[in-house]
């Protein structure tokens, strides 16, 4: 029964991983990391180890993702893929590292 409940949020923590990674926006990549930690305390919970999913979602999910977001609106960053259109094998490197 556990395994029916796992999989689905291990599934949802990849996706909003990887929403981290190519989300062009700082914001929306910030939105997408606060949803992983979210999961990742669900999956502390199934694990019956609830201390650690409630200070994953106290501590990361909380605090320490107000202080990345207050960085975030108080550096004015865009959403900008100057990175990506300087030299396009960046892409492909990234993504070779991160299978690595």
């Amino acid at each position: 029964m556990e395994l029916l409940i796992f999989y689905p949020i291990a599934l949802l923590c990849v996706i909003l991983a990887l929403g981290v990674i190519f989300n062009k926006s700082p914001i929306g990549s910030a939105i997408c990391l606060i949803g992983m930690m979210l999961g990742l305390a669900g999956v502390f919970a199934l694990q019956h180890a609830h201390f650690l999913a409630i200070l994953q979602v106290i501590i990361y999910a909380g605090a320490i993702m107000v202080l990345f977001l207050f960085v975030i609106m108080l550096l004015n960053l865009k959403g900008d893929d100057t990175i990506w259109k300087a030299r396009p094998r960046n892409k492909f490197l990234s993504i070779l590292t991160g299978l690595l």
